[in-house]
């Protein structure tokens, strides 16, 4: 099954569109999700993960429990090697999921081909003039190679997303609305995916989650060495004005949690953190001071005390990693989502 990306290597296109129904099989049993006082919603367990740096979980961390869609929000690698990538393959492949969903981070700069350029060109200064093809093709492969390997896996479930808005039907009836992208603000240390200035957010109407790699400014987003707020001010916006049901990222390892926010019924013209939340109705559900075994799990539907849409978004980071090991839980969220209409099928 193939995802109609531009044929052009990493470029991208932010009002690029993909609506995932080929020969879906609907499964009955997905009635049971149905939740009587919201007979056109469907309970939808998601899986988030990110920034596993080609990394494994340790066995109790391994997420086993069965889910209707996973999603990695980047950081595929650490030194964005052709073996990295594969290592994170298999990682997906092993997650029990109907659909999985992968977007790059800054340390994949290898699918980033103007990144990746650059630091062929530093090396080459580095050593003045002198470097080994056979070495770089040893461990990153031949041009384009990792991002033809992650878009056409032998998976038929597994979807590696470039920036843009999708649309996805799932097995248990649902309508799953993504808007992904792999963009966090430049540094200088030559990462991938990194822009300067100004970045388009391009997020179509109201989607369910929007996927990223780092966090917006003010969310999750504060780095513990610093201690600097590291999160995206376009991102913000973008989000606030969408306000979709959840919003997740990593990037920011020690910032893992998550955290419910209410929206103020009317969003400025440039959003930001201080000015657009409710928070005296917005709360911390968890921090890295909760202990870290298993998974943590939250359901956020009609009936639950922090029901999200109408106002009201879920922000997630899912960094499962300290910087040397994967220690940190993976996050298991239950929310509702429309039920796919029988005329759409």
């Amino acid at each position: 099954m193939a995802l109609l990306f531009s044929s052009s290597v990493n470029t991208y296109s932010p009002s690029f569109s993909y609506e995932y129904s080929n020969r879906i099989q609907y499964d009955s049993a997905a009635m049971a999700s149905v939740n009587p006082n919201t007979p056109d919603k469907v309970k939808t367990k998601i899986l988030i993960i990110s920034d596993t740096h080609g990394l494994t979980f340790p066995t109790a961390l391994h997420p086993d429990e069965a889910v209707d869609v996973a999603i990695h929000c980047g950081d595929l690698t650490h030194h964005s090697t052709l073996a990295e990538f594969k290592n994170t393959l298999s990682l997906m492949e092993s997650l029990n999921a109907d659909l999985k969903l992968f977007i790059a981070g800054n340390h994949d700069f290898l699918l980033d081909h103007a990144a990746f350029q650059d630091k062929i060109a530093e090396t080459k200064s580095l050593s003045r003039g002198v470097i080994l093809d056979t070495l770089f093709g040893r461990d990153f492969g031949a041009r384009g190679e990792a991002l033809n390997m992650l878009r056409h896996t032998t998976a038929p479930n597994l979807f590696f997303l470039e920036e843009g808005n999708y649309k996805f039907r799932l097995k248990n009836g649902a309508l799953l609305k993504v808007y992904a992208t792999p963009y966090t603000p430049g540094t200088d240390a030559g990462w991938g995916f990194q822009y300067h200035g100004d970045h388009d957010f391009s997020i179509n109407g109201r989607p369910d989650v929007v996927i990223s790699h780092g966090p917006p400014l003010g969310i999750l987003d504060r780095d513990r060495d610093t201690p600097k707020r590291l999160g995206c001010p376009l991102l913000f916006e973008a989000v606030a004005k969408a306000q979709p049901k959840i919003h997740c990222f990593g990037h920011i390892h020690n910032s893992w949690g998550a955290k419910f926010v209410t929206w103020k019924p009317t969003i400025s013209e440039w959003p930001s953190h201080f000015t657009d939340i409710e928070h005296s109705k917005s709360h911390t559900l968890a921090t890295l001071a909760t202990e870290q075994n298993g998974v943590h799990a939250s359901s956020h539907c009609a009936e639950n005390d922090y029901p999200v849409g109408d106002g009201s978004t879920l922000f997630v980071n899912a960094a499962n990693t300290d910087d040397e090991r994967l220690s940190q839980m993976a996050q298991i969220i239950d929310i509702e989502l429309d039920m796919v209409r029988q005329d759409s099928r």
